[in-house]
C-alpha cells in the first residue's frame, strides 16, 4: 500500500518567534499560539485576519471551547478566554483583547484541555 502524498496548501508568516500550538476553528480558519506572546487567526487564502493580545509572555497552548470561544494559556500564568465573534465588529487585522483573563496559577500553563 502506497503512502499518501501531502501537499502544502499555504505558508503563513507573521509571528516573530516559535509557534507552540495551533487549533483549527469550525469556519476552517486556524489559530496559532506563539512564543512572541500573541495568538493569530489565519485564513488560508486571506492570510492574517486577527491578532489576539492579552498575554505578557509566551503563549504555550490554545483550544477551541464547545461554545465557540477560544482559551489560551502561557508563561505569564494567565488563562485567557477569547470571543472571536468580535471579528464581525472589527476591521481586518485588528487587535482583539480577551473577554476574560484568569490569574490564579503560580507557574506556567502548558496545556488547556
Amino acid at each position: 500500500m502506497a503512502s499518501p502524498r501531502y501537499e502544502r496548501e499555504a505558508v503563513l508568516h507573521r509571528h516573530t518567534r516559535t509557534v507552540y500550538a495551533i487549533s483549527v476553528l469550525p469556519n476552517g480558519r486556524t489559530i496559532s499560539a506563539s512564543q512572541d506572546g500573541t495568538l493569530m487567526v489565519w485564513d488560508q487564502t486571506k492570510g492574517l485576519v486577527q491578532t489576539l493580545r492579552g498575554h505578557s509572555e509566551e503563549v504555550n497552548c490554545v483550544k477551541l471551547l464547545p461554545d465557540g470561544r477560544v482559551v489560551s494559556g502561557g508563561d505569564d500564568c494567565k488563562i485567557c478566554i477569547w470571543d472571536l465573534d468580535v471579528e464581525r465588529r472589527t476591521r481586518k487585522g485588528a487587535v482583539v483583547r480577551p473577554v476574560l483573563t484568569l490569574v490564579a496559577h503560580s507557574d506556567w500553563i502548558f496545556c488547556v484541555a
